[in-house]
């Protein structure tokens, strides 16, 4: 009766970890749909800026106000780029190591989060 107990024991352990890999892999592969489309709105954005200065440079009446805003959108856009690539890198490595920022993007005292700038926590000890 005894082996049987630490059998069950042993596949429900096996089941809960299985379940977890498959829930921080489905993460993973969250965060890498949401850069693939990040990516490609960037893409379109450049392509956008590309058509603008093309069109007002043939006119001849080149206006910056059209081109900043896209410029500026750019700008976002890479940001958030690797902002999803910081928490790609975290969420493989989520396993290994890990302790939670404030938004929980960044987890490495190596790393700054682009999009918020939050440094990771640090557990201060207190001496009783």
């Amino acid at each position: 009766m005894e082996t049987i107990d630490r059998v069950m024991q042993g596949i429900k352990k096996a089941a809960g970890t299985a379940q977890k890999e498959t829930a921080r892999l489905t993460g993973i592969a969250k965060l890498k749909y949401k850069l693939m489309r990040e990516k490609t709105g960037l893409d379109d954005l450049y392509e956008e800026l590309g058509r603008l200065t093309y069109k007002q440079a043939k006119e001849g009446n080149v206006t910056e106000n059209e081109a900043a805003e896209i410029v500026a959108r750019i700008d976002v856009s890479k940001a958030e780029i690797e902002h999803l690539k910081i928490k790609i890198k975290l969420a493989k490595e989520q396993g290994k190591k890990s302790s939670p920022a404030d938004c929980g993007c960044a987890a490495k005292a190596d790393m700054t989060c682009p999009k918020c700038a939050c440094a990771p926590k640090t557990e201060e000890k207190t001496e009783e």
